[in-house]
């Protein structure tokens, strides 16, 4: 077994967790949880707490592009020009480059925001003030509108 071998399957195995979790919950989890009103908040928080989902999401991610970023380079012969004028190399290139600008876009906008939103509804001890669910409101906005823009 080979290292490029290796880093292959890291690469197909993590990333096919990380979009699969990412439809998953975009497509169905979060509809459900939101029809579910009030109960669907004990829902996210145990995915988010027990489970944790975000961590397992977030390292699938990291591996994904880690792994990838070596195979790329492999593929591409250390990126020679020639290789970026052919049909594959070009699919290639849209690929890596769309990968890398998710995992950034998630590592980077997404989960601070999440995170925020967990710890938010963590600390409630009851019904959240106004100001909270103000703070909550706008948090869940604005996942929801970057997850739409995606």
């Amino acid at each position: 077994m080979t290292t490029w071998f290796l880093f292959r399957a890291v690469h197909v195995l993590s990333g096919t967790f990380w979009i699969g979790a990412a439809a998953l919950v975009t497509l169905f989890v979060v509809p459900s949880v939101r029809a579910a009103g009030p109960a669907g908040g004990a829902v996210m928080k145990h995915l988010t707490t027990a489970v944790r989902l975000p961590f397992w999401v977030n390292t699938a991610a990291l591996l994904a592009t880690l792994s990838g970023l070596p195979l790329f380079w492999h593929v591409t012969g250390g990126l020679d020009a020639a290789y970026f004028g052919s049909w594959i190399g070009q699919a290639f290139t849209v690929g890596a480059l769309s990968g890398v600008a998710a995992f950034l876009f998630g590592a980077l906008v997404q989960s601070p925001r999440a995170a925020r939103l967990g710890r938010l509804a963590a600390s409630l001890q009851g019904p959240p003030s106004p100001e909270q669910l103000g703070e909550m409101t706008r948090l869940q906005e604005q996942l929801r509108l970057e997850i739409g823009r995606a």
